[in-house]
């Protein structure tokens, strides 16, 4: 009986193995898709960050040589610390919400600061695949 279903068999068993794969593949490409752009995001995070310091300590030394007090100056650096910092969580939290459920697992930070620690061992990749 088997015997006259065997070509069946064998084209499901065909069938099944093909999906599977395919499966596996697609999950394989759309991973290093997902950890790709998630590279580039913390590149672009790391980038604003820095150039908003250099921009916030340019504002304070123009504040400075435009005779305004110290303390004025103190105040408004508050304040845009607090701002910053707000930023700063607000980026990770809504990249973390927005994740790709089934790559979650496969993020290394929970914080700012964790981001940017994953983005120093980035760059040191990145330098010894320039070295090699």
């Amino acid at each position: 009986m088997i015997e006259e279903y065997k070509e069946l068999i064998w084209f499901f068993a065909g069938v099944f193995t093909y999906r599977t794969l395919a499966a596996l593949f697609v999950y394989g490409h759309m991973n290093l898709f997902v950890q790709g752009i998630t590279d580039q995001t913390l590149k672009l995070m790391g980038t604003v960050a820095e150039d908003v310091g250099f921009i916030r300590e340019t504002k304070y030394k123009h504040m400075a040589n435009s005779g305004q007090s110290t303390e004025a100056i103190g105040s408004i650096r508050e304040v845009d610390d607090r701002s910053y910092n707000m930023w700063k969580s607000v980026c990770i939290s809504r990249m973390l919400v927005n994740y790709p459920q089934p790559y979650r697992r496969q993020l290394k930070f929970e914080d700012w600061e964790g981001a940017m620690l994953e983005l120093d061992r980035l760059h040191k990749r990145e330098s010894k695949k320039k070295k090699s």
